[in-house]
């Protein structure tokens, strides 16, 4: 999981388990102005937004 932007924009979380689809979805996001955060699986999620109180959205497939 990695946070790659000013904490102060809207934290999206990417759930996908392919890493070239998981990087090109997180740039594209920070291209947007978006804070992209990763999980690789939905254990990585969970534990993830147990600790990150600000991701506004879920993005998976």
């Amino acid at each position: 999981m990695v946070s790659r932007t000013d904490n102060k924009l809207p934290g999206i979380l990417v759930v996908e388990d392919e890493l070239l689809v998981r990087m090109i979805a997180t740039d594209i996001l920070a291209d947007a102005g978006f804070r992209p955060f990763e999980a690789h699986d939905a254990q990585e999620a969970m534990t993830l937004l147990e600790a990150q109180a600000d991701v506004r959205v879920l993005f998976t497939d």
